[in-house]
Formats: C-alpha cells, structure tokens, sequence
C-alpha cells in the first residue's frame, strides 16, 4: 500500500503504472514479490523520478489484524502539500 501528498503517476517494479491521487491510498495486489524500485513518471518538469529504497520492514499480520491495520494506514495523513 502506499499514499503520496500529491497525485503522482508511479512506475511499480519497472512493469505497472499506478496512479494515485493525494492523500488517497494505492495498493498493489498483482504480485506477492517484494517491490524493489519505484519511479515517480512525469514529475517535476517531466521528467521521471527513480526513488531509493531505504529500508524494508516487514512482519507477519494475523487474518484478525489485517483490515485494523488497513484503516489505520487508510486513515494516516501523509505531511505536506495535502
């Protein structure tokens, strides 16, 4: 899942475009392998964005926890122009 604070156009794993608009979630559901590199397409002056992976964390959510977890995260504000 993921949410920008403006609506952006995303290359996902170099194969899909996802767009998403501000302060709204996108999710990706066509693939269960990690997601290695994004690419914001077409941003400021038209060219594209690749983003750096910092860090991965990950863990192990239970079937009871897992749609507590999507309304949080649907619920989040991302900072800044949104």
């Amino acid at each position: 899942m993921l949410k920008s604070n403006v609506d952006a156009r995303l290359l996902v794993a170099g194969k899909r475009k996802v767009k998403t608009k501000a302060q709204k979630t996108a999710t990706k559901t066509w693939t269960r392998t990690p997601v290695e590199g994004l690419v914001i397409v077409g941003a400021s002056g038209g060219r594209d964005i690749d983003m750096v992976l910092v860090v991965r964390q990950q863990r192990e959510i239970s079937p009871a926890e897992g749609p507590l977890v999507r309304k949080r995260f649907k619920a989040w504000v991302v900072p800044g122009n949104g």
